[in-house]
């Protein structure tokens, strides 16, 4: 009370002062008119000294709003800087342990490549020197072999001849059995003039050697026969120590990489990549950022916060504790116990209770480990039903026959995929480290080899044998007709047409299948030690240890991902076009893969039924031995016979089967959740996706906040007073990463397709399916391109209701909590 007294008093003061002050200047003004200019320039320099007052004083505002300003815009931009820094970190790590775990499959690939290529060559090197000239028997006894059979088919078809007397053969069935037994001496005649002894022909050319073996297939073996085949040996024997030596500098290239602790060291290193270095920069961020706003804050004087819009700082009154937008694979933020209700389990609780790890239903789901182990999408199979008339036909076939249900050799599950946030970059650094040792060993030895083969096929050795024709010039078929049916023909005759038949396939496989056994036994020795192998062992075995260690990287999981990273169901937009995907795929593999064992069911039944049928006709209801040639044309045509019901009911069989596998499993595939490295857009995206909003305001982006710590100074407060509120700004700064629009690391991926991604790199691995795409990813090339940038504050409301000392400096500058989230956008933002 007393101080408002005083304030009454001296207000009383200087209104009687400023009353005197204005009867003093009218008298001046209107008895004194030699004073009325002095009074006007007291007036303009009142007016000048306010002026200046207000210049000054707003300088002075302007001047500490735009420190305050520059002090969150420094705060901002450097606080980001150290995210950016830790991102990039994070990904050049994650390619160091990639590339240490790569090393780790080398060095345990070369040892076993090493030793299967030194035993393999090692042992050719003695087998080479008991290679001989044995084997060319079987070549020179086709010349008597080639006329025996020949000499068969003339005298069975003479025998035909013979038996086209039978009075029951119509006149039309005689002409046209003739005309079929003209035919048939024509071709067999042409084979063994033309073909087989080289004599000048109408119908075709003979064959001849393009190393001038002549005429004819008795010329060319002779010919084969003369080759010098101790050069050939000797040539050999030359070129496995030139292998061997190449398999020497393998080792000495790569014996410092190999040694008994080399893996285990590689190993403790990846951890302590990890452990040391990786977790210690996380963990020493926040204090790094807090140790600068605090030295900012004293340069610049002013009071400076950070705020967090994704997790806020609620607990904690002061500034925020910032957090680069990474994590462990390992860390509790990321779920680790995704629950799914298996449906195909459900569907088949009996026979996955049999099965290792499948009785569980729900199911628990690893994010990095997706699909797998236990949680592997699995198929039992079906069983389909034969065709009934196909089964009574056929008393021996099966009623149903089993088509399998598995995904690959290892039988890990359809879309199984072991450490999915680093398997590209480590599938692309295995391929590229395994291309090296590949390209300058392995091929160098199967290119060796490869000359070897021209060499001996340059000396005279063939390499395959020539076949009959399967037409003349004309048109005209060199081969017999399978059968010759005759409607009234006896049961001589039947028979007799048989023996002929079976005569001229004896005569025909002869010449266009066990010559070319002939000549592979003659040349297979030394053609044997021409296959390349080298490249295909060191590929099985990198193969090996790439799944190995890549499974050991998922289990352990000491890598950093994005904390945008997790399990998600797939987006609404993608489901149909995706389980069409994947039920293609599905189809196609299960087709495939069930056609031989459902094929090799089903035929052996089918066969010996025809056979059977085939061979009763034959004997016309006697017993008697049979000819084994013509036991083997009977088994033949009991094939050929066979042939369309086995196709037939093998192709009914398996479709059937293959389309409710793919039905089931492409179900199951789209209700599974599957990784997602950023989150999908619920919408069907353009061509190029990035961040969404919601993610880069959560996970990416940072708000800064600055407030004065007294009034600027200020002339003439008692005029225009003092400020009544401190003074407040705030900045937005995010990192970015272009590569997430670009089509190298991902940013053309169909999100409603399912995806291969090791086959993309090496056809020689085995492939695994996704049922996401890539995106861009932490752990690849494209990842290290973090930078930071100011942004538009579209962050601030959410940084507002979650950070409560930078929530305070707003209301100390007169924010209300009327102030709505929208409001706030559309001021930031427009």
């Amino acid at each position: 009370m007393q101080n408002a007294k005083c304030k009454m008093q001296n207000n009383t003061g200087a209104k009687r002062r400023v009353s005197k002050f204005l009867h003093f200047a009218f008298n001046i003004l209107h008895l004194n008119q030699g004073g009325a200019i002095g009074i006007l320039m007291l007036f303009c320099m009142w007016a000048v000294v306010l002026i200046i007052a207000v210049i000054f004083n707003t300088i002075q505002l302007a001047a500490a709003r735009q420190e305050t300003q520059t002090a969150a815009d420094t705060i901002a931009q450097a606080s980001a800087n150290w995210i950016a820094r830790t991102a990039n970190q994070a990904t050049a790590t994650n390619m160091l342990i990639c590339e240490n775990a790569s090393a780790g499959v080398i060095a345990s690939a070369v040892p076993p490549t090493s030793h299967q290529l030194h035993a393999f060559l090692n042992q050719e090197l003695i087998d080479v020197q008991k290679t001989g000239a044995g084997s060319q028997t079987p070549l020179r006894k086709f010349s008597a072999d080639s006329a025996t059979a020949y000499a068969l088919a003339n005298l069975t078809l003479s025998q035909v001849q013979g038996a086209m007397g039978n009075d029951r053969l119509t006149a039309q069935e005689k002409t046209d059995l003739q005309k079929q037994v003209t035919t048939a001496q024509t071709t067999i005649d042409w084979i063994n003039n033309t073909w087989v002894n080289g004599a000048a022909s109408g119908l075709a050319d003979p064959p001849r050697d393009a190393m001038g073996g002549g005429s004819g297939l008795i010329n060319m073996i002779d010919y084969w026969l003369n080759v010098s085949v101790p050069g050939a040996l000797n040539l050999t024997a030359q070129t496995i120590p030139q292998e061997i030596a190449i398999v020497d500098r393998f080792d000495a290239r790569t014996a410092a990489g190999v040694g008994a602790g080399v893996v285990a060291d590689l190993q403790t290193k990846r951890k302590a990549l990890f452990t040391g270095y990786q977790q210690e920069i996380l963990n020493q961020l926040p204090s790094v950022i807090e140790n600068q706003r605090a030295q900012m804050a004293t340069f610049y004087k002013r009071n400076v916060t950070l705020a967090d819009p994704g997790l806020g700082n609620q607990n904690n009154p002061g500034s925020a504790q910032l957090r680069a937008p990474v994590m462990t694979a390992s860390d509790p933020d990321m779920p680790t116990d995704y629950s799914h209700t298996d449906s195909i389990r459900a569907r088949y609780p009996d026979q996955a209770a049999k099965e290792p790890g499948l009785a569980s239903n729900p199911i628990s789901i690893d994010p990095v480990n997706v699909h797998t182990d236990e949680a592997r999408i699995w198929h039992p199979g079906v069983d389909v039903p034969l065709p009934a008339d196909l089964v009574a036909r056929y008393p021996g076939l099966p009623s149903t026959v089993h088509v399998d249900g598995w995904e690959g050799g290892w039988h890990l599950g359809w879309g199984h995929v072991f450490c999915v946030p680093l398997e590209i970059y480590f599938d692309t650094r295995v391929v590229q480290d395994a291309s090296g040792l590949d390209r300058e060993y392995m091929q160098q030895i199967d290119a060796l080899r490869k000359k070897l083969h021209d060499q001996l096929r340059a000396m005279g050795l063939p390499d395959t044998s020539p076949n009959v024709p399967g037409t003349t010039k004309s048109g005209q078929p060199l081969l017999i007709p399978p059968s010759v049916s005759t409607t009234n023909a006896d049961a001589a005759l039947q028979r007799a047409i048989t023996n002929f038949n079976a005569a001229a396939y004896a005569y025909g496989n002869l010449i266009s299948g066990d010559l070319g056994g002939r000549v592979n036994a003659y040349t297979g020795g030394l053609y044997r030690f021409t296959w390349a192998f080298a490249a295909h062992v060191w590929h099985a075995n990198v193969d090996r240890y790439r799944f190995s260690v890549l499974k050991d990287l998922g289990e352990n999981k000491q890598f950093l991902v994005l904390r945008t990273y997790k399990l998600q169901k797939l987006p609404d937009w993608t489901v149909q076009s995706m389980q069409s995907s994947a039920g293609q795929y599905i189809y196609q593999t299960v087709y495939s893969r069930n056609m031989g064992a459902v094929q090799s069911l089903v035929q052996g039944t089918i066969i010996a039924s025809e056979y059977q049928q085939l061979l009763n006709q034959y004997q016309g209801g006697g017993g008697g031995p049979v000819d084994p040639t013509v036991q083997r044309y009977l088994q033949r045509q009991a094939e050929l016979a066979a042939a369309p019901e086995v196709a037939a009911a093998v192709a009914v069989a398996v479709q059937q089967g293959a389309s409710q596998i793919s039905t089931e499993v492409a179900a199951e595939w789209v209700a599974r959740p599957w990784p997602y490295e950023i989150t999908p857009p619920d919408q069907a995206p353009p061509k190029r996706q990035g961040l969404s909003m919601a993610d880069r305001v959560s996970y990416f982006s940072w708000l800064a906040g600055a407030q004065s710590q007294q009034p600027p100074p200020r002339v003439l407060s008692a005029a225009f007073g003092k400020p009544r509120d401190p003074l407040v700004a705030y900045a937005q700064a995010e990192i970015f990463n272009w590569n997430e629009f670009s089509p190298r690391w991902g940013g053309l991926d169909q999100l409603d397709q399912v995806t291969r991604h090791v086959n993309q790199l090496s056809s020689n691995f085995n492939g695994v399916m996704s049922g996401s795409p890539a995106f861009w990813r932490l752990s690849n090339t494209g990842g290290w391109n973090w930078q930071p940038r100011l942004g538009n504050a579209d962050a601030l409301s959410p940084a507002l209701t979650k950070n409560p000392e930078f929530y305070g400096y707003f209301k100390s500058a007169g924010l209300t909590p009327d102030n709505d989230a929208r409001s706030l956008r559309d001021i930031n933002l427009h």
